[in-house]
Parts: C-alpha cells; sequence; structure tokens
C-alpha cells in the first residue's frame, strides 16, 4: 500500500490555510498544488508554515475528512477550491460552477460578465493605515494580503482587522 502524509500550510500574513496531501515523503519537496494556494505561496514563501497533520496509508481519506469536516471549500480563510482529496482537471460543469462561486456565494451571470470586464469595483478605505485605495486589488498589494481577504473582511465574512470599508462603486 502507498505511504503519504496530510498537511496544513498555515498563510501568517493573511490567517488563510491550505489543505493537501501527497503520496511520499514528508522531505521530499512537495508543496502543494492548489491554484490558490500556489500563487501565495510563490509570492511570499516566507509567510507560511506547514504542520504534517498524518502519515500513513489512509491520507486521501483523511484529507477529505478533515476537508469537509471544515467545510474548506466555502470558508473565506480557506485557499481549497473543493472539498475533495482529488486535484486536476474537473470537467466543464464543476469549471463553471467554480467560476460562478465566490466562496459561498453563487453571483449572477450579469454580475459575472461585469466583473470579467472590470466595471465593478470598489475603492477601498482602511481606517487602520488611514490609506484610501482605488480597487481592493490595490489594498491587498499594500496591506501584503490576497484580494479574496479583502472582500471577505469588506463583505463582513471574517474579522476586519484592517477596519476596511468600501468607499464607492464604480460602474
Amino acid at each position: 500500500m502507498d505511504v503519504g502524509f496530510v498537511y496544513r500550510w498555515f498563510d501568517k500574513s493573511n490567517m488563510m490555510y491550505y489543505v493537501g496531501s501527497h503520496k511520499g515523503s514528508v522531505n521530499d519537496g512537495y508543496i502543494g498544488s492548489g491554484l490558490y494556494f500556489s500563487r501565495a505561496y510563490k509570492k511570499r514563501p516566507e509567510a507560511f508554515a506547514r504542520e504534517i497533520l498524518y502519515i500513513g496509508e489512509n491520507y486521501r481519506e483523511l484529507e477529505e475528512f478533515i476537508l469537509e469536516e471544515l467545510d474548506a471549500m466555502n470558508d473565506s480563510l480557506s485557499y481549497n477550491m473543493k472539498n475533495s482529496s482529488i486535484g486536476g482537471n474537473m470537467g466543464a460543469e464543476a469549471i463553471e460552477k467554480m467560476r460562478l462561486k465566490v466562496k459561498g456565494r453563487i453571483k449572477s451571470d450579469e454580475e459575472c460578465k461585469a466583473i470579467s470586464k472590470g466595471k465593478i469595483k470598489y475603492s477601498v478605505y482602511s481606517d487602520y493605515n488611514k490609506k484610501s485605495y482605488k480597487t481592493t486589488f490595490d489594498a491587498a498589494e499594500d496591506l501584503g494580503i490576497v484580494p479574496s481577504y479583502v472582500r471577505s473582511m469588506l463583505n463582513g465574512h471574517c474579522t476586519n482587522k484592517y477596519a476596511l470599508s468600501k468607499i464607492k462603486k464604480i460602474k
């Protein structure tokens, strides 16, 4: 039987996490394959710490159990896009659902079209550092966090530790 491990990466810059598993050794250099996680890790690897949760034969089953228990795909502090241990190509229907899904909220086709054309943008103000930002992306970059975390704070889905507020909607 194959031996692998289950791990959790913790992003100290924004309190987000990523749960995954890997067939192989803890010391073989494997980082992770999640899309959002990989992008964040590539930008600031020094902000991440890995915790090994399990080593053994049932690593895929345990990963899936953990993801389902946490409902990681719907957790605004999770980089995980689904509650499954199997990665890779999800198929056209699943990709369409992921495109419409934004951490637990399904957007209308009109909203998706407007966002893709860049027509829905918010100016953001941070009472934490007394700064205004033209977009959520600018705020995220300056604060050293991911844009989805900025949006989660603005929408009340997590603790707004930077005292962010929307100050203008540009159509």
